[in-house]
Parts: structure tokens; sequence; C-alpha cells
């Protein structure tokens, strides 16, 4: 329950936060009870983050279904049931999601300059971190923590690009060199070219090359002189 509760504050519960109250005020069922977050979670990134819907949509539905279900007048089925109805009108017959807004959107992205693509778009830092907790086992120690992410409100500070903006290291122009210049951006703006870090290893990393961001950096008396990918990120 605790992990949901914390996905749901990583995304934004925004005008859920009545509801989940009732919820855990009047459920005792854990099964229940995670069965309902996980739906709500669901919702917001299909329709708020993927779709970019409007914030209040539906607002007024579910404040009310908060109400009902502390007056017991409702069920936690009855929400999870409405939900997915809602959801589904994003998936088409098979089940798949529907991309024709999310690609629109992130089409506009990449030809607006600027923070272009993926690295634009606001639900990034969460699917990024979902991604990374998602490596995690029991054998690994966590890397990256949320509460370092939201220090600032610039991403760079914890996204980094690992082909550079900026590419002037003699390895991005090589292996960039069958590429037009003016499409870079489609490449730094990708979702696959984005990696969480924490703000320390990002600006030490700055410009270098793929094989030399991969791996720590060592002096001639084998001490560690910079963190590399390795140190700081599972993805």
């Amino acid at each position: 329950i605790q992990n949901y509760i914390d996905k749901l504050n990583r995304i934004g519960m925004g005008y859920f936060r009545p509801l989940v109250m009732a919820i855990l005020k009047n459920e005792s069922d854990p099964e229940q009870i995670i069965k309902i977050l996980k739906s709500i979670e669901r919702f917001i990134f299909i329709e708020f983050r993927l779709n970019q819907t409007r914030r209040n949509y539906r607002d007024s539905e579910f404040y009310n279904y908060a109400r009902e279900l502390d007056r017991g007048d409702v069920a936690i089925d009855n929400i999870c049931d409405r939900l997915s109805e809602l959801v589904s009108y994003n998936l088409n017959e098979d089940g798949s999601y529907r991309i024709d807004y999310f690609y629109n959107y992130l089409k506009k992205r990449f030809e607006s300059g600027g923070y272009q693509g993926y690295y634009g778009w606001h639900g990034l830092r969460y699917f990024l971190f979902e991604y990374e907790l998602s490596l995690l086992s029991s054998s690994r120690q966590q890397k990256v923590f949320w509460e370092d992410l939201i220090k600032t409100p610039k991403d760079k500070i914890s996204i980094e690009h690992i082909f550079p903006q900026t590419p002037s290291n003699k390895y991005w122009k090589t292996t960039f060199s069958s590429i037009s210049k003016k499409d870079h951006y489609r490449y730094q703006g990708s979702l696959g070219n984005l990696l969480l870090l924490s703000h320390s290893i990002n600006s030490s990393l700055q410009n270098d090359g793929f094989d030399d961001k991969k791996r720590p950096k060592y002096n001639d008396n084998k001490e560690k002189i910079r963190n590399g990918y390795s140190d700081g990120s599972h993805s």
C-alpha cells in the first residue's frame, strides 16, 4: 500500500486525494486497497501523462465517489470498473494503447525547439524513475532517489542526455558523422537517449564519449576521480 501511495505522490494524484483518503479510511482489505490505487495510477498515467487531458477531466465524478465511499453507498469494485471503462476509450480492440494523442503531442515537442521530444514531456521523471525501480532486486542497492529529483524544477539537473545536446567531443562527431546536424535533435530527444542520474554525476560526465560515460574514471594510482553511469543508475 505504501509503495502505491508513493507512486501516486510521484505521478501527482491531483483531485484523487479525497478519494484516496476515503479508501484508506473505509477499506480494510489490503488487496482491495492496492487494486484501486493501481487503477488510479493507471488512469492518471494514461489520461494526464500520455493523452494530456485537461486537469479537471471527470473531477466532479470522483469527488462524488469519495463522498459516496465514505457514506458506504458505493463499493471499491464499482469505482475500479469505472476507471477501467474510462481508460478503455483510449485502447484499441486488442487492448493495446491508441497512440494518436501522445504521438501528436510528441510530434509538436520534437518540432518546437527548446525542450525537444521526450525531454519536454512532463511524465518523463516519473516514467524513468519507475523504470529504474523496476530494475531493483534484493541484491541491488538503490542508486537514484525521488527526493533528489524534486529539489529543482530543471529536468537537466537529473536527466542525462547520453548523446549530448552540444556534441563537441570527437567521439560524437565521428559516431554521428552520417547524420545531418539539423536531425541531431531527433536522437537527443528520444526516450532511449535520456538516463536518470544524480546531478553530481551528470555534471562531471559532460561531453565525454559513451564508452567513457559508462564507466568510472581512475587516475594512475587507481583512485576513482569521477563516477560513471554504472555508479549512478541501474538503467
